[in-house]
């Protein structure tokens, strides 16, 4: 199959993480998330070229050692609790000398994608021409529904959705503590509740200096059971379950 678009792929694999110290290294049935992340990358039929972004001299080895090219380690600057993962991507991408359509982002703390969930969503991502980005996403299960949901301030809760069950017959006035967001609005009942799973993020080329998530989103959908994002120790004691 000839693939006329361009996918580049940066890996995120900073040293330093706040819940899980060496999170990227951790290893999974004798391999790193950040080799697995490599290795799915270069199964893809997509991607073109592969970078790991990171400021860990062990983790820009093991990119070395899979003949990744190089974009040197990344400076504290961007290495930081307060920096962003857009402004980590659009610093990186400065470094690319060649042209390419696409950015495909991979989480190495997503260990249940595999290289064929990269080619569908990149697939997914060239026929829809009028999509500026992708995000993986998954259905999000009712008792997360946001009609369920209650916001804490202090000692005292408020209702994070209007549509709450136990504001039905109610006359809401101005004096109702309300967690008021132009997120949630009207939700139709054809509507699809989706969650982003971290897993997969695809950029239009020209839109990454606005958002890595934006414009026109299109998702890919995986099973919920394939969505386990690794930023806790809860997280990892649910992966080693399997």
């Amino acid at each position: 199959m000839s693939i006329k678009k361009k996918f580049v792929a940066i890996i995120p694999a900073k040293k330093k993480s706040f819940r899980i110290p060496n999170k990227n290294l951790l290893k999974i049935n004798g391999k790193s998330l950040v080799v697995k992340s490599i290795q799915d990358a270069k199964k893809s039929k997509y991607i073109k070229e592969i970078f790991v972004s990171t400021d860990s001299k062990k983790i820009f080895n093991i990119a070395k050692s899979y003949g990744l090219k190089n974009l040197g380690l990344r400076s504290k600057k961007f290495s930081g609790k307060l920096s962003t993962m857009h402004s980590v991507i659009k610093h990186e991408i400065k470094k690319i000398s060649f042209d390419f359509d696409y950015l495909i982002i991979l989480q190495p703390t997503s260990p249940y994608r595999s290289f064929k969930d990269i080619d569908n969503a990149c697939k997914k991502m060239v026929k829809n021409k009028s999509a500026d980005s992708l995000v993986s996403c998954s259905s999000l299960p009712e008792n997360y529904h946001p009609k369920k949901l209650m916001l804490k301030e202090n000692s005292f809760l408020k209702f994070f959705d209007l549509r709450s069950i136990f504001l039905n017959n109610l006359k809401i006035n101005k004096n109702l503590k309300i967690f008021k967001t132009k997120s949630i609005g009207k939700i139709n009942k054809k509507s699809l509740l989706l969650f982003r799973n971290g897993a997969i993020y695809i950029t239009k080329r020209e839109k990454i200096s606005n958002y890595i998530i934006g414009g026109k989103i299109i998702s890919y959908e995986m099973p919920f059971e394939k969505s386990l994002d690794i930023n806790d120790y809860d997280d990892l004691k649910e992966l080693r379950k399997f």
